[in-house]
């Protein structure tokens, strides 16, 4: 599996603070991507100069500037600014892609780990470890499904991504990635290896204020997701442990209804929805006894 191809991915808005010490991260990996993009998504700060010099140093670094401006967007935005970045340098001689954020720290076996992963389980589609942040001097791990769900540090075989379609333009891409390569067959993972903790530098938020709005915008993204409203409640329950400690569920419930009331559109056809719907129903079942 040495000499399969793989490409890195990452968008980055503003995020000067960070970029160094997540380049610092890749270039000290073992193997080496073949390419890393790194899309400057219209940053007002030094992100892209940051970005440039780590390409003066390393050939296989490449920096795209994509300018649409406006706030930092971390569903349809930077689904986009993903895309963008893999036009610039296709992907079909590759076998594999990650995804890395402008603000992750990987550890030096990251990516020969995750590859030995994907060489062991031909089915596996999209892979990826465990995140933690470092939240108010304590460091916890990022409580998701155990699918490779978390788009910070995603990887993707090429075939899958290419069977999917890419990404969706919206909340919760990561997630319904997953869940249309399991409903094409394919297997998704998160796994707990030492050697695949991530660390997540930025935190969605220090302040109950961006908490409220990071929860919000995971209820929206359930909601674009098409996901049953009982799974909203259950996720909300399961959440309500999160800081800040039951605002937290109250805010994802807020979130996907008020993108119900907007009547925004959801993502995919009735076929994906009721897929999704069917394997959460199914879940919840099993976590209940009641199969």
């Amino acid at each position: 599996m040495a000499e399969a191809k793989f490409i890195v991915i990452t968008a980055a808005k503003d995020e000067a603070r960070y970029l160094g010490r997540t380049i610092e991260s890749v270039v000290s990996q073992s193997p080496l991507p073949a390419a890393w993009v790194i899309v400057d998504d219209g940053s007002v700060d030094d992100t892209a100069v940051i970005a440039r010099a780590a390409a003066k140093a390393h050939p296989w670094i490449k920096v795209v500037t994509r300018r649409e401006g406006g706030p930092r967007d971390v569903g349809a935005g930077q689904a986009r600014a993903i895309h963008y970045g893999l036009q610039q340098i296709g992907i079909d001689d590759y076998d594999f892609l990650f995804n890395i954020d402008a603000d992750i720290v990987l550890k030096p076996d990251y990516f020969r780990v995750i590859l030995r992963k994907f060489a062991e389980a031909p089915q596996l589609g999209i892979a990826g470890g465990q995140l933690y942040e470092n939240f108010r001097g304590n460091l916890s791990k990022m409580r998701v499904l155990p699918l490779g769900m978390i788009g910070a540090v995603q990887a993707w075989r090429r075939e899958c991504f290419q069977e999917i379609g890419g990404l969706a333009r919206g909340p919760g891409w990561d997630g319904i990635a997953c869940f249309q390569a399991m409903m094409l067959g394919w297997e998704t993972r998160t796994f707990p290896d030492e050697e695949l903790k991530a660390l997540h530098l930025r935190p969605e938020g220090s302040s109950i204020k961006h908490r409220h709005v990071g929860w919000a915008r995971h209820g929206e993204a359930l909601y674009f997701a098409g996901a049953h409203p009982l799974w909203l409640l259950a996720s909300a329950a399961y959440h309500a442990l999160d800081y800040p400690y039951l605002l937290s569920g109250l805010c994802m419930i807020i979130g996907y209804l008020a993108a119900a009331a907007r009547g925004r559109q959801q993502y995919g056809d009735g076929e994906f929805r009721r897929f999704l719907r069917q394997w959460q129903l199914h879940k919840l079942a099993g976590l209940l006894g009641l199969r």
